[in-house]
């Protein structure tokens, strides 16, 4: 942006972003190639681990992280790392802040993690691995782990 009348309201931006992401497929696939056999795959399963791209994808737009990532160990590593980001609690959880789901113990005995965004003390955002697109949902679908801040 070059007009110097202008003033970028990043936190904004950010939230609206969140906000519009609803329903969209567009962190599903992330696509890799073997270097050893030249065979192709879809590491996110067309949305059923994308939780963690979504997030630092959106958090990259905004300048948040330096690049996204794809599992969630090494977006809460980043973030961990990183001196803007600080832990909060739950009484305290506003708009944007990156919401840390408790590690879920499947029927098949593996273990699922999820990550996504809050928009108000009540609601949330993230990636459904059933529905396998961004959705609004209630903040407490899961047991909270941990809760990050950004300092704007």
């Amino acid at each position: 942006m070059t007009d110097s009348n202008l003033e970028v309201l990043k936190y904004d931006t950010y939230i609206s972003i969140i906000k519009n992401s609803v329903g969209s497929r567009l962190f599903n696939s992330f696509i890799v190639r073997s270097k050893a056999t030249g065979d192709t795959e879809d590491i996110l399963k067309d949305g059923e681990y994308s939780a963690s791209f979504f997030v630092s994808s959106v958090l990259s737009l905004v300048q948040a992280v330096d690049k996204p990532t794809t599992t969630e160990s090494g977006l809460e590593r980043k973030l961990d790392e990183d001196k803007h980001w600080f832990e909060v609690s739950l009484e305290e959880v506003e708009a944007g802040d990156v919401l840390f789901y408790a590690d879920t113990t499947l029927v098949d005995g593996s273990t699922e993690t999820h990550v996504g965004f809050a928009l108000d003390d009540n609601q949330a955002v993230s990636i459904s691995d059933q529905l396998r697109q961004v959705t609004k949902h209630d903040l407490r679908l899961m047991p909270i782990k941990k809760i990050y801040r950004y300092i704007w």
